[in-house]
């Protein structure tokens, strides 16, 4: 046995990493709401992504304060670690986010029409092309080309600045792309460069 103290583990680690992912996905997710909804609320949506990512800013810094603490205090074999604040402090604001998200449901059940719309409309399109179209329920659609091999697909949508996600390397979709539903331009876009590549 050692006389110094225990050896903290990795758990503190595990937990300011959590709280720095946690951080990211806020400020990150704050970024695309304001896009998303900024021709629904105007300039709300990006006061409201600005206190997203002060939020953000304000976890990230606090986690790592809270590290530092409880790094030390277990290093030292001490036993009073961090309080409970930063969860607390975080369900707050999470459930005020709800309520305010609560005031524009209007706004995002005419977003969540528009974005069906589009879908279908992608969905058609794509099936015009030598593509097989899986019918989708989310804001993506999966489809594989016929006559060109998906990776070559992929890399030639890239090289024209189009971005979709390469599903080949996960089971049973080879070949496979999925493409997320943008706006009518941003969907226009990629239908063009896909036609180009796939007659």
């Amino acid at each position: 046995m050692s006389d110094g103290p225990p050896d903290p583990g990795l758990a503190a680690e595990r937990t300011v990493l959590a709280w720095q992912r946690t951080a990211l996905s806020i400020g990150l997710g704050s970024l695309v709401f304001a896009r998303i909804e900024s021709s629904a609320m105007g300039a709300w949506s990006w006061a409201l992504a600005a206190a997203g990512l002060a939020l953000a800013t304000l976890i990230g810094v606090w986690s790592r304060r809270r590290y530092g603490h409880t790094h030390r205090t277990l290093s030292d074999g001490g036993n009073r670690l961090a309080d409970g604040l930063l969860p607390a402090v975080l369900a707050a604001t999470v459930a005020s986010a709800g309520i305010i998200a609560l005031r524009y449901r209007r706004e995002m059940e005419e977003r969540v029409a528009q974005l069906t719309e589009e879908r279908g409309r992608l969905e058609a399109a794509l099936r015009e092309l030598p593509c097989d179209v899986w019918p989708s329920g989310a804001n993506f659609v999966l489809f594989r080309p016929r006559t060109v091999d998906g990776d070559d697909v992929w890399q030639q949508l890239v090289d024209r600045s189009v971005l979709v996600r390469n599903c080949a390397s996960w089971p049973r979709l080879d070949g496979c792309l999925r493409v997320t539903i943008g706006t009518t331009d941003e969907d226009d876009r990629f239908l063009d460069a896909l036609r180009e590549i796939l007659t």
